[in-house]
């Protein structure tokens, strides 16, 4: 019997698949918070999962009701991770074009819990090394960009954003 060569799982895979933009992730300002009002937003900010959400505004009409017509107004962004590519969609926002950016996977490392995904940017915004930190909390999965060099000096660090899983 011949020796088995096995490869060690991708720190990538658990992130693979198809991902949502949580709406309240993209603008906890003073827009959604008028929106929702303050208390809404922390109790909806605090909930574990979208099933968690949905379960909690199935108890409250009024909010839930706020919470609609956010996510009409809000926009359907998607991120995809796959083995060779990290692809972020965004809608059409009125005057705001549609925009698909592609970021391939130079190298996968780990820090503890997290993913770190290396890449460069576009032409666009000048072939920068960058990375993306992809890790779960709780039901979310929360991705972050990391600069390097000049960039991580002119740029203020990256907000997260918030994903959920798309069904």
């Amino acid at each position: 019997m011949g020796k088995v060569i096995g490869f060690p799982q991708s720190p990538l895979a658990p992130f693979l698949g198809r991902w949502v933009l949580d709406p309240l992730s993209v603008s906890r300002n003073k827009a959604v918070k008028h929106a929702l009002g303050e208390e809404g937003l922390k109790k909806l900010w605090g909930l574990a999962s979208m099933e968690e959400r949905a379960a909690y505004l199935a108890g409250d009409a009024e909010l839930a009701a706020r919470y609609a017509s956010l996510r009409r107004t809000g926009n359907d962004s998607h991120l995809v991770v796959s083995p060779q590519t990290l692809t972020f969609m965004r809608p059409q926002m009125g005057v705001v074009e549609a925009k698909t950016s592609v970021f391939p996977v130079l190298r996968v490392s780990e820090e503890g819990r997290k993913a770190v995904v290396h890449t460069v940017n576009g032409p666009e915004r000048g072939n920068h090394a960058i990375a993306y930190v992809l890790r779960f909390s709780k039901g979310w999965l929360l991705v972050s960009e990391r600069y390097f060099g000049r960039a991580a000096q002119l740029f203020p660090r990256s907000p997260v954003h918030r994903y959920f899983a798309a069904e």
